[in-house]
Protein backbone atom coordinates (compact mmCIF):
# COMPACT_ATOMS: atom_id res chain seq x y z
CA UNK A 1 0.00 0.00 0.00
CA UNK A 2 1.66 3.34 -1.06
CA UNK A 3 1.92 5.68 1.68
CA UNK A 4 -1.02 7.96 0.17
CA UNK A 5 -3.50 5.57 0.61
CA UNK A 6 -2.25 5.07 4.20
CA UNK A 7 -2.77 8.67 4.48
CA UNK A 8 -5.88 8.58 3.28
CA UNK A 9 -7.45 5.76 5.30
CA UNK A 10 -6.01 7.45 8.51
CA UNK A 11 -7.78 10.72 7.45
CA UNK A 12 -10.81 8.65 7.45
CA UNK A 13 -10.44 6.51 10.57
CA UNK A 14 -9.76 10.04 12.81
CA UNK A 15 -13.22 11.59 10.94
CA UNK A 16 -15.04 7.99 12.02
CA UNK A 17 -13.52 8.59 15.55
CA UNK A 18 -14.09 12.33 15.72
CA UNK A 19 -18.01 11.35 14.72
CA UNK A 20 -18.75 7.95 16.34
CA UNK A 21 -17.06 9.05 19.74
CA UNK A 22 -18.92 12.14 20.73
CA UNK A 23 -22.23 9.98 19.72
CA UNK A 24 -21.34 6.69 21.52
CA UNK A 25 -20.09 9.15 24.81
CA UNK A 26 -23.46 11.00 24.87
CA UNK A 27 -25.29 7.49 24.04
CA UNK A 28 -23.89 6.49 27.46
CA UNK A 29 -24.71 9.00 29.02
CA UNK A 30 -28.24 9.26 28.40
CA UNK A 31 -28.22 5.22 29.04
CA UNK A 32 -26.96 5.63 32.40
CA UNK A 33 -29.54 8.61 33.28
CA UNK A 34 -32.10 6.54 31.99
CA UNK A 35 -31.87 3.99 35.10
CA UNK A 36 -30.77 6.43 37.12
CA UNK A 37 -34.02 6.42 39.68
CA UNK A 38 -33.52 4.10 41.93
CA UNK A 39 -35.77 1.61 42.93
CA UNK A 40 -38.58 1.86 45.97
CA UNK A 41 -37.69 0.70 48.98
CA UNK A 42 -40.79 -0.19 50.55
CA UNK A 43 -42.93 -3.52 50.48
CA UNK A 44 -45.58 -2.48 48.00
CA UNK A 45 -45.09 -2.13 44.28
CA UNK A 46 -46.14 1.96 43.03
CA UNK A 47 -49.28 2.38 41.14
CA UNK A 48 -49.93 5.97 39.36
CA UNK A 49 -52.74 7.81 38.06
CA UNK A 50 -53.30 10.96 36.54
CA UNK A 51 -56.40 13.43 37.75
CA UNK A 52 -57.72 16.77 36.31
CA UNK A 53 -59.40 18.74 38.83
CA UNK A 54 -61.59 21.81 37.73
CA UNK A 55 -62.75 24.33 40.54
CA UNK A 56 -65.34 26.18 38.75
CA UNK A 57 -66.00 28.45 41.62
CA UNK A 58 -62.29 29.17 42.11
CA UNK A 59 -61.09 32.19 39.98
CA UNK A 60 -57.37 31.40 38.51
CA UNK A 61 -55.61 35.12 39.70
CA UNK A 62 -52.61 34.08 37.78
CA UNK A 63 -54.11 35.37 34.79
CA UNK A 64 -56.04 38.70 33.82
CA UNK A 65 -59.20 36.62 32.41
CA UNK A 66 -61.69 37.59 35.30
CA UNK A 67 -63.23 34.26 33.63
CA UNK A 68 -61.06 31.65 33.98
CA UNK A 69 -60.95 29.27 36.87
CA UNK A 70 -58.52 27.50 38.72
CA UNK A 71 -57.36 24.46 37.31
CA UNK A 72 -55.04 21.60 38.22
CA UNK A 73 -52.84 18.23 37.36
CA UNK A 74 -52.69 16.04 40.30
CA UNK A 75 -50.72 12.59 40.12
CA UNK A 76 -51.68 10.10 42.46
CA UNK A 77 -48.64 7.17 43.08
CA UNK A 78 -50.73 4.46 45.69
CA UNK A 79 -49.57 1.36 46.93
CA UNK A 80 -50.58 -1.71 45.01
CA UNK A 81 -49.43 -5.39 44.74
CA UNK A 82 -48.25 -6.84 41.77
CA UNK A 83 -47.07 -4.85 38.26
CA UNK A 84 -48.14 -8.38 36.47
CA UNK A 85 -48.03 -7.09 32.76
CA UNK A 86 -49.01 -3.50 33.57
CA UNK A 87 -47.39 -0.44 31.35
CA UNK A 88 -44.49 1.27 33.33
CA UNK A 89 -45.38 4.97 33.72
CA UNK A 90 -43.82 7.31 31.37
CA UNK A 91 -41.34 9.78 32.81
CA UNK A 92 -42.04 13.14 30.51
CA UNK A 93 -45.48 11.90 29.59
CA UNK A 94 -46.61 14.49 27.24
CA UNK A 95 -43.46 16.97 27.64
CA UNK A 96 -41.39 15.84 25.38
CA UNK A 97 -41.31 18.94 23.28
CA UNK A 98 -40.45 21.21 26.38
CA UNK A 99 -37.48 22.50 28.04
CA UNK A 100 -36.56 23.51 31.51
CA UNK A 101 -33.73 25.34 32.25
CA UNK A 102 -32.68 25.05 28.73
CA UNK A 103 -32.66 21.31 28.84
CA UNK A 104 -35.00 19.65 26.69
CA UNK A 105 -37.21 17.10 28.28
CA UNK A 106 -36.84 14.95 25.32
CA UNK A 107 -33.60 13.16 27.03
CA UNK A 108 -35.64 12.04 29.57
CA UNK A 109 -38.07 10.39 27.79
CA UNK A 110 -36.53 6.61 27.94
CA UNK A 111 -35.72 7.08 32.32
CA UNK A 112 -37.00 4.25 33.58
CA UNK A 113 -39.53 5.06 36.56
CA UNK A 114 -40.91 2.14 38.81
CA UNK A 115 -44.60 2.62 39.15
CA UNK A 116 -47.28 1.48 36.69
CA UNK A 117 -50.52 2.32 35.08
CA UNK A 118 -53.96 0.69 35.65
CA UNK A 119 -52.89 -1.23 38.87
CA UNK A 120 -55.72 -1.46 41.79
CA UNK A 121 -54.83 -0.28 45.33
CA UNK A 122 -53.46 -2.73 47.57
CA UNK A 123 -55.97 -3.97 49.75
CA UNK A 124 -53.61 -5.25 52.22
CA UNK A 125 -55.01 -2.10 54.67
CA UNK A 126 -58.53 -0.77 54.73
CA UNK A 127 -57.48 2.96 53.91
CA UNK A 128 -53.67 4.40 53.31
CA UNK A 129 -52.78 7.73 54.96
CA UNK A 130 -52.59 10.88 52.09
CA UNK A 131 -49.71 13.08 51.29
CA UNK A 132 -49.79 15.79 48.99
CA UNK A 133 -46.26 17.46 47.55
CA UNK A 134 -45.55 20.39 45.70
CA UNK A 135 -42.40 21.10 43.96
CA UNK A 136 -40.17 24.66 43.81
CA UNK A 137 -41.07 27.26 41.55
CA UNK A 138 -41.09 27.14 37.48
CA UNK A 139 -39.91 23.27 38.14
CA UNK A 140 -41.95 20.11 37.54
CA UNK A 141 -43.12 17.91 39.81
CA UNK A 142 -41.80 14.82 37.47
CA UNK A 143 -38.38 15.63 39.04
CA UNK A 144 -38.91 13.83 42.40
CA UNK A 145 -40.58 11.03 41.07
CA UNK A 146 -37.96 9.05 42.87
CA UNK A 147 -38.75 10.62 46.65
CA UNK A 148 -42.42 10.12 45.55
CA UNK A 149 -42.50 6.53 44.31
CA UNK A 150 -40.55 5.64 47.41
CA UNK A 151 -42.70 7.03 49.96
CA UNK A 152 -45.88 5.57 48.19
CA UNK A 153 -44.41 1.96 48.38
CA UNK A 154 -44.46 2.58 51.80
CA UNK A 155 -47.80 2.76 52.18
CA UNK A 156 -49.16 6.14 51.45
CA UNK A 157 -51.16 7.42 48.75
CA UNK A 158 -49.17 10.35 47.31
CA UNK A 159 -50.84 13.72 45.45
CA UNK A 160 -48.21 15.66 43.66
CA UNK A 161 -50.04 18.94 42.46
CA UNK A 162 -49.12 20.37 39.03
CA UNK A 163 -50.44 24.05 39.12
CA UNK A 164 -50.97 26.12 36.00
CA UNK A 165 -49.00 29.42 35.57
CA UNK A 166 -46.20 28.62 38.35
CA UNK A 167 -44.81 24.92 36.94
CA UNK A 168 -42.47 25.41 34.35
CA UNK A 169 -45.25 23.79 31.92
CA UNK A 170 -48.67 22.22 32.93
CA UNK A 171 -50.32 19.52 29.94
CA UNK A 172 -53.73 19.30 30.06
CA UNK A 173 -56.20 15.90 28.71
CA UNK A 174 -57.15 18.17 25.77
CA UNK A 175 -53.69 18.94 24.85
CA UNK A 176 -53.22 22.48 25.73
CA UNK A 177 -50.07 23.97 27.65
CA UNK A 178 -49.88 26.37 30.46
CA UNK A 179 -46.47 28.16 30.85
CA UNK A 180 -44.95 29.84 34.13
CA UNK A 181 -45.48 33.61 33.47
CA UNK A 182 -44.27 36.14 36.63
CA UNK A 183 -47.90 36.37 38.85
CA UNK A 184 -48.06 32.28 38.99
CA UNK A 185 -44.10 32.22 39.70
CA UNK A 186 -42.58 34.88 40.26
CA UNK A 187 -38.51 35.78 40.12
CA UNK A 188 -38.27 33.18 37.44
CA UNK A 189 -36.74 36.23 35.88
CA UNK A 190 -35.37 39.66 37.20
CA UNK A 191 -38.21 41.91 37.14
CA UNK A 192 -37.58 44.76 34.80
CA UNK A 193 -38.06 47.15 37.67
CA UNK A 194 -35.04 46.07 39.21
CA UNK A 195 -32.93 47.57 36.22
CA UNK A 196 -34.39 50.97 37.22
CA UNK A 197 -32.23 53.78 38.29
CA UNK A 198 -32.44 54.31 41.88
CA UNK A 199 -33.94 51.24 42.61
CA UNK A 200 -33.05 50.29 46.21
CA UNK A 201 -32.44 47.06 47.61
CA UNK A 202 -35.34 48.53 50.29
CA UNK A 203 -37.84 48.73 47.17
CA UNK A 204 -36.74 45.48 46.08
CA UNK A 205 -37.70 43.61 49.14
CA UNK A 206 -40.87 44.98 49.61
CA UNK A 207 -41.77 44.56 45.52
CA UNK A 208 -40.61 40.83 46.38
CA UNK A 209 -42.27 40.31 49.48
CA UNK A 210 -45.51 41.40 48.14
CA UNK A 211 -45.48 39.04 44.74
CA UNK A 212 -44.16 36.52 47.02
CA UNK A 213 -47.84 37.43 49.72
CA UNK A 214 -49.93 37.84 46.01
CA UNK A 215 -49.02 33.70 44.56
CA UNK A 216 -49.16 32.28 48.20
CA UNK A 217 -52.74 33.53 48.69
CA UNK A 218 -53.76 30.98 45.24
CA UNK A 219 -50.87 28.39 46.26
CA UNK A 220 -50.75 27.61 49.70
CA UNK A 221 -54.42 26.92 49.82
CA UNK A 222 -54.02 23.99 46.79
CA UNK A 223 -53.28 21.54 49.09
CA UNK A 224 -56.38 21.93 50.63
CA UNK A 225 -58.17 21.98 47.50
CA UNK A 226 -56.85 19.02 46.48
CA UNK A 227 -57.84 17.44 50.29
CA UNK A 228 -62.07 18.53 49.11
CA UNK A 229 -61.54 16.89 45.94
CA UNK A 230 -59.63 13.56 47.56
CA UNK A 231 -62.51 13.61 49.85
CA UNK A 232 -65.09 13.15 46.87
CA UNK A 233 -62.82 10.39 45.01
CA UNK A 234 -63.03 8.73 48.31
CA UNK A 235 -66.93 8.18 47.48
CA UNK A 236 -66.84 8.22 44.21
CA UNK A 237 -63.85 7.47 42.09
CA UNK A 238 -63.64 3.90 40.50
CA UNK A 239 -59.62 3.40 41.82
CA UNK A 240 -59.74 5.49 44.75
CA UNK A 241 -63.17 5.03 46.93
CA UNK A 242 -62.98 3.94 49.94
CA UNK A 243 -59.06 4.26 50.39
CA UNK A 244 -57.89 7.81 51.14
CA UNK A 245 -57.56 7.77 54.84
CA UNK A 246 -58.42 11.50 55.08
CA UNK A 247 -57.94 11.76 58.74
CA UNK A 248 -54.32 11.57 58.52
CA UNK A 249 -53.31 13.65 56.03
CA UNK A 250 -49.53 15.43 55.61
CA UNK A 251 -47.60 17.63 53.09
CA UNK A 252 -44.25 18.19 51.90
CA UNK A 253 -42.41 20.50 49.28
CA UNK A 254 -39.55 21.53 47.65
CA UNK A 255 -38.25 25.20 47.70
CA UNK A 256 -41.13 27.54 47.24
CA UNK A 257 -43.47 24.31 47.33
CA UNK A 258 -41.64 23.84 50.69
CA UNK A 259 -43.07 27.36 51.80
CA UNK A 260 -46.35 26.59 50.58
CA UNK A 261 -46.81 23.26 52.57
CA UNK A 262 -46.00 25.28 55.90
CA UNK A 263 -48.29 28.01 54.68
CA UNK A 264 -50.92 24.88 54.30
CA UNK A 265 -50.12 22.99 57.77
CA UNK A 266 -51.08 26.60 59.32
CA UNK A 267 -53.89 27.37 57.27
CA UNK A 268 -55.81 24.00 57.16
CA UNK A 269 -56.02 21.86 60.79
CA UNK A 270 -56.43 18.51 58.85
CA UNK A 271 -52.89 18.66 58.05
CA UNK A 272 -51.37 17.12 60.82
CA UNK A 273 -47.56 16.90 60.07
CA UNK A 274 -45.25 18.57 57.31
CA UNK A 275 -41.72 18.45 55.60
CA UNK A 276 -40.55 21.54 54.07
CA UNK A 277 -37.78 20.64 51.88
CA UNK A 278 -35.29 24.03 52.52
CA UNK A 279 -37.78 26.24 51.05
CA UNK A 280 -38.42 29.93 52.87
CA UNK A 281 -41.11 31.35 54.65
CA UNK A 282 -44.14 32.97 52.81
CA UNK A 283 -47.34 34.65 54.12
CA UNK A 284 -48.26 34.22 57.67
CA UNK A 285 -45.67 32.11 58.55
CA UNK A 286 -42.98 34.77 58.11
CA UNK A 287 -44.63 35.94 61.40
CA UNK A 288 -46.68 33.02 62.68
CA UNK A 289 -46.03 29.55 64.60
CA UNK A 290 -48.28 26.54 64.15
CA UNK A 291 -48.57 23.64 67.03
CA UNK A 292 -48.40 20.51 64.82
CA UNK A 293 -45.31 18.24 63.62
CA UNK A 294 -42.89 19.95 61.49
CA UNK A 295 -39.88 19.39 59.92
CA UNK A 296 -37.49 21.19 58.21
CA UNK A 297 -34.21 19.60 55.95
CA UNK A 298 -31.46 22.32 55.28
CA UNK A 299 -28.91 22.04 52.83
CA UNK A 300 -25.66 22.79 54.18
CA UNK A 301 -24.95 25.28 51.18
CA UNK A 302 -28.50 26.44 50.31
CA UNK A 303 -27.81 30.00 48.78
CA UNK A 304 -25.41 27.82 45.96
CA UNK A 305 -25.31 28.63 43.17
CA UNK A 306 -26.12 32.23 43.57
CA UNK A 307 -28.94 33.15 41.32
CA UNK A 308 -28.88 36.22 39.12
CA UNK A 309 -31.74 37.96 41.36
CA UNK A 310 -29.58 37.63 43.97
CA UNK A 311 -26.40 38.94 42.12
CA UNK A 312 -28.53 42.07 41.02
CA UNK A 313 -30.02 42.77 44.44
CA UNK A 314 -26.54 42.63 46.02
CA UNK A 315 -25.20 45.24 43.45
CA UNK A 316 -28.33 47.41 44.82
CA UNK A 317 -27.29 46.81 48.00
CA UNK A 318 -23.40 47.90 47.53
CA UNK A 319 -21.05 47.79 51.01
CA UNK A 320 -24.79 48.85 52.76
CA UNK A 321 -24.94 45.37 54.58
CA UNK A 322 -28.81 45.62 53.55
CA UNK A 323 -28.67 42.46 51.11
CA UNK A 324 -26.89 40.43 54.05
CA UNK A 325 -29.70 41.64 56.34
CA UNK A 326 -32.39 40.36 54.11
CA UNK A 327 -31.24 37.13 54.09
CA UNK A 328 -30.60 36.95 57.99
CA UNK A 329 -34.52 37.90 58.11
CA UNK A 330 -35.46 34.90 55.73
CA UNK A 331 -32.80 32.70 57.74
CA UNK A 332 -34.41 33.65 61.29
CA UNK A 333 -38.26 33.13 59.89
CA UNK A 334 -36.90 29.66 59.15
CA UNK A 335 -35.57 28.94 62.15
CA UNK A 336 -38.25 30.33 64.20
CA UNK A 337 -41.24 28.34 62.38
CA UNK A 338 -39.24 24.49 63.21
CA UNK A 339 -37.81 26.04 67.08
CA UNK A 340 -41.91 26.97 68.05
CA UNK A 341 -43.77 24.03 65.91
CA UNK A 342 -44.59 20.95 68.54
CA UNK A 343 -42.56 19.16 68.27
CA UNK A 344 -40.22 20.93 65.10
CA UNK A 345 -37.39 18.86 63.30
CA UNK A 346 -33.76 20.56 61.84
CA UNK A 347 -32.34 17.76 59.76
CA UNK A 348 -28.81 19.49 58.50
CA UNK A 349 -27.71 16.87 55.34
CA UNK A 350 -24.10 17.85 54.65
CA UNK A 351 -22.57 18.51 51.69
CA UNK A 352 -25.84 19.59 50.37
CA UNK A 353 -27.24 22.36 47.93
CA UNK A 354 -30.48 23.29 47.55
CA UNK A 355 -30.84 21.43 44.56
CA UNK A 356 -29.74 18.19 46.13
CA UNK A 357 -34.00 18.10 47.28
CA UNK A 358 -34.76 17.77 43.58
CA UNK A 359 -34.22 13.93 43.60
CA UNK A 360 -34.31 12.99 40.32
CA UNK A 361 -31.97 16.08 39.26
CA UNK A 362 -29.96 14.94 41.84
CA UNK A 363 -29.41 11.47 40.17
CA UNK A 364 -29.39 12.60 36.70
CA UNK A 365 -26.29 15.23 37.26
CA UNK A 366 -24.67 12.44 39.39
CA UNK A 367 -24.15 10.19 36.21
CA UNK A 368 -22.37 12.90 34.71
CA UNK A 369 -18.70 12.90 34.34
CA UNK A 370 -16.86 15.16 37.41
CA UNK A 371 -15.43 17.89 35.16
CA UNK A 372 -19.59 18.44 34.45
CA UNK A 373 -20.88 17.95 37.66
CA UNK A 374 -18.47 19.63 39.39
CA UNK A 375 -20.42 23.52 41.20
CA UNK A 376 -23.79 21.73 39.74
CA UNK A 377 -24.42 19.38 43.23
CA UNK A 378 -23.29 19.21 46.60
CA UNK A 379 -20.27 16.74 47.14
CA UNK A 380 -22.15 14.00 48.90
CA UNK A 381 -22.63 10.84 47.07
CA UNK A 382 -26.00 11.62 44.93
CA UNK A 383 -27.53 8.37 45.19
CA UNK A 384 -26.17 8.41 49.12
CA UNK A 385 -27.87 11.87 49.91
CA UNK A 386 -31.67 10.75 47.99
CA UNK A 387 -31.63 7.55 50.19
CA UNK A 388 -30.80 9.74 53.19
CA UNK A 389 -34.05 12.35 52.20
CA UNK A 390 -36.39 9.63 51.43
CA UNK A 391 -36.23 7.52 55.14
CA UNK A 392 -36.21 10.42 56.78
CA UNK A 393 -39.23 11.61 54.59
CA UNK A 394 -40.79 8.53 55.29
CA UNK A 395 -39.64 7.88 59.07
CA UNK A 396 -41.59 11.40 60.03
CA UNK A 397 -44.46 10.52 57.98
CA UNK A 398 -44.45 7.11 59.71
CA UNK A 399 -44.41 9.14 63.05
CA UNK A 400 -47.22 11.07 62.87
CA UNK A 401 -49.44 9.57 60.45
CA UNK A 402 -49.42 5.77 61.26
CA UNK A 403 -48.12 6.18 64.70
CA UNK A 404 -45.19 4.09 65.09
CA UNK A 405 -42.44 4.24 67.70
CA UNK A 406 -40.14 8.19 67.41
CA UNK A 407 -37.44 6.38 68.53
CA UNK A 408 -37.22 4.86 64.71
CA UNK A 409 -36.89 8.53 63.27
CA UNK A 410 -34.44 9.84 65.94
CA UNK A 411 -32.59 6.20 65.65
CA UNK A 412 -32.02 6.85 61.94
CA UNK A 413 -29.01 8.96 62.56
CA UNK A 414 -27.03 5.90 63.29
CA UNK A 415 -27.16 4.40 59.84
CA UNK A 416 -27.20 7.60 57.83
CA UNK A 417 -24.30 9.86 59.77
CA UNK A 418 -24.15 12.49 57.15
CA UNK A 419 -27.70 14.04 58.25
CA UNK A 420 -27.95 16.07 61.61
CA UNK A 421 -31.14 16.08 63.39
CA UNK A 422 -32.00 17.90 66.25
CA UNK A 423 -35.31 18.07 68.18
CA UNK A 424 -37.48 21.00 69.52
CA UNK A 425 -40.71 21.73 71.12
CA UNK A 426 -40.83 18.06 72.77
CA UNK A 427 -43.05 15.42 71.55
Amino acid sequence: MDEKRKKQRRTALIICLAVLLPMLVCGFLIWRMSHALLEPTGPYVVGKAEYHLVFENQPETFTDDPNDVRELMLTVYYPSDNAGSAKRSSYTEDLKGERLEGFPLALFSGVRTHSFYGLPVSDREENYPVVIFMHGGGSLGMLHTTTLEDLASHGYIVASIAYPYHDNVVVFPDGRKVYANEKGSPFLKVPDKFFEPGFTIEEMVDYMNAAEDESTDALATAPSLVLDELDFMNSNDSLLKGKLDLSEAGAFGHSWGGGQVAEALYLDDRFKAAINLDGIMFGNTRVSNVEKPYMYMLAENPWLPVTELDEVMMKASGDTGKYEEYIAEIDENIQRFYEHAKPGYLLLLEESTHTTFVSDGELFIGTLPNFIKKGMIGSLDPERAVETIDVYVVGFFDLYLKGKDAKLLEDLSINYPEATLNIFGGS
